[in-house]
C-alpha cells in the first residue's frame, strides 16, 4: 500500500516538491483526517467551502446540476485526487456540486488559513495552485465560448470537453434532448446525427437521456 507521502506526492497540488519539503510542511501544518462509508455525502450541493478536500483512498462521485438544473453531470473519481477548489475563495463560497462516497473512501482537509499557509510555504505549491485555478478559469471562458462553434459536432465536442474533468471516469450526462437542442442552439435532427456520429467514434454511449463519455481523446481529435 502507498504511503502517506507517495499519495500527497501524486495529488496535483504537491507534484514536484521533494520528499524534504513535503516533510516540513507535515511538521508545521495542521492536516484534518476523516473517513466516509460507501453512499455517505462528503458535501452537499450549496455548503458552505470551508477546506480543500483531497481524495487519498476510495472512490468518490461528483454530481453537478447545470444550465439551470436541467442537466446533470456525473463524474467519478479514484484516489489520490484534488477536487475541484475554485469556491474557496472569492465572492461565491459554496459547492456547485455534491460529492459521495462510493466506497470507503478517507480524505484529507486543509482549512483556508492553513491552505494560505502552506502557499506561503512553497513557491512550488504556489506555482501549482496558480495553473489549477488559471486551467479552470481557461476551461470554462472556452465553455462559455462552445456556442461560436458553427460545425454541430465541434460545437457538442467543445461542449462535453469544457464541463467534464479529464482524470474523472464514469463521465454520465443526463438532460432532455430538448434541453440539450435549447443549449447547444441546434434542432433534433442535428442533435441525433451528431450523436450517431460520436457513437461511431465510440466517443459516447446513449440510452434515452443519459450520455456516458467514453473516449476524450476521440472528442478532442475531432476539434483538432
Amino acid at each position: 500500500m502507498a504511503s502517506m507521502y507517495e499519495l500527497m506526492l501524486q495529488l496535483p497540488i504537491f507534484q514536484g516538491i521533494s520528499r524534504s519539503q513535503l516533510t516540513k510542511i507535515l511538521e508545521k501544518t495542521s492536516f484534518r483526517f476523516d473517513r466516509f462509508a460507501k453512499g455517505e455525502v462528503i458535501f452537499e450541493l450549496e455548503q458552505k467551502t470551508e477546506h480543500i478536500i483531497f481524495i487519498i483512498s476510495g472512490e468518490v462521485r461528483l454530481k453537478t446540476p447545470t444550465f439551470g438544473g436541467k442537466m446533470m453531470i456525473q463524474e467519478d473519481f479514484y484516489a489520490p485526487q484534488t477536487m475541484p477548489f475554485q469556491n474557496f475563495f472569492g465572492a461565491d463560497t459554496f459547492y456547485r456540486s455534491e460529492l459521495v462516497a462510493l466506497h470507503p473512501t478517507g480524505i484529507m482537509m486543509l482549512d483556508k488559513t492553513n491552505f494560505l499557509s502552506v502557499l506561503q510555504q512553497n513557491m512550488v505549491l504556489l506555482v501549482n495552485v496558480l495553473n489549477i485555478l488559471s486551467s479552470n478559469a481557461q476551461k470554462q471562458h472556452k465553455g462559455l465560448d462552445f456556442s461560436s462553434e458553427t460545425d454541430p459536432l465541434h460545437r457538442i465536442a467543445s461542449w462535453m470537453l469544457a464541463y467534464t474533468d479529464r482524470p474523472a471516469h464514469n463521465i454520465v450526462l443526463n438532460a432532455k434532448v430538448s434541453d440539450w437542442c435549447n443549449m447547444l442552439h441546434l434542432d433534433q435532427s442535428e442533435f441525433w446525427r451528431c450523436i450517431a456520429n460520436l457513437e461511431g467514434r465510440k466517443c459516447v454511449e446513449v440510452e434515452k437521456d443519459r450520455i456516458k463519455l467514453i473516449d476524450r481523446y476521440g472528442l478532442r481529435a475531432i476539434l483538432n
